[in-house]
C-alpha cells in the first residue's frame, strides 16, 4: 500500500460533509465506468468470457437496490439517480466541484491501459478507504442511499474471488508503482477538498 493510501485512510472523515462526498463518489463512479468501457473496446475484450463477467458487475449490474431504484446499470446511475431524485446537487461545495475536475483532467491524460490499471489498484485497495469512510461519517436521511451503496461495495469487493479471479490476470502493483504513486496522490487531493 503507498503512502497515499495511507493518508486517505487516515484523513479526518468524522469533519466531512457527506453531501460533498457523495458527489465525489458520484464523479469517480462515472469516471470509472467510462474508462472500463474505454478499454474494453481499445482491448477488443467483447468475447474475453472474463471481461464480460467484469462488464456485468460493474457496468450492467443489478446488485444495487435500493427504495425505488430497480435499473440494471451502472453505479453512476444509481448514484445520479438519487442525486436528482433527493435534490443535492446543490448541497455540494464549489471547491469539491473543482477538485472533481483537476482530478477528471488527471484520468483524462491516462491511456486507456493506465486507466485500468488503476482501476485494477482500485478494486484491491477502496474497500479499505470505504470502510474508514462508513465508521467515520454520519449519513443524513437524503444519503441512506449512499451508506447502502458503500456498505454494498465492501462487502462484495471483499468477497472472495469476486474480482480478484479478473484483477490478477491484468494487475501486477510491482510494475506499475510509479503510475499508481501518481494516481492515488490526486485521489488524495480529491478527498483532501473535504476537509
Amino acid at each position: 500500500m503507498n503512502k497515499y493510501i495511507d493518508n486517505i485512510i487516515n484523513l479526518n472523515w468524522k469533519n466531512v460533509n457527506s453531501y460533498d462526498l457523495a458527489f465525489i463518489s458520484l464523479v469517480t463512479a462515472q469516471e470509472f465506468s467510462n474508462s472500463l468501457r474505454l478499454w474494453m473496446i481499445d482491448m477488443q475484450l467483447e468475447d474475453d468470457k472474463i471481461f464480460k463477467l467484469m462488464y456485468y458487475w460493474e457496468l450492467m449490474t443489478n446488485n444495487l437496490r435500493f427504495d425505488d431504484y430497480k435499473s440494471t446499470w451502472d453505479h453512476y446511475s444509481f448514484l445520479f439517480y438519487f442525486f436528482v431524485k433527493n435534490n443535492l446537487f446543490n448541497k455540494v461545495s464549489s471547491n469539491v466541484v473543482k477538485a472533481s475536475f483537476d482530478y477528471i483532467n488527471f484520468v483524462n491524460w491516462l491511456s486507456s491501459k493506465e486507466k485500468i490499471i488503476t482501476i485494477f489498484d482500485r478494486e484491491v485497495n477502496l474497500p479499505n478507504v470505504f470502510q474508514q469512510i462508513v465508521d467515520s461519517v454520519k449519513f443524513w436521511d437524503d444519503l441512506k442511499f449512499y451508506h447502502y451503496y458503500l456498505t454494498n461495495h465492501i462487502m462484495l469487493d471483499s468477497q472472495e474471488n469476486w474480482h480478484w479471479d479478473i484483477v490478477k490476470k491484468y494487475y501486477k502493483e510491482d510494475e506499475n508503482k510509479e503510475l499508481l504513486e501518481k494516481y492515488w496522490e490526486q485521489r488524495y487531493m480529491l478527498y483532501k477538498s473535504l476537509i
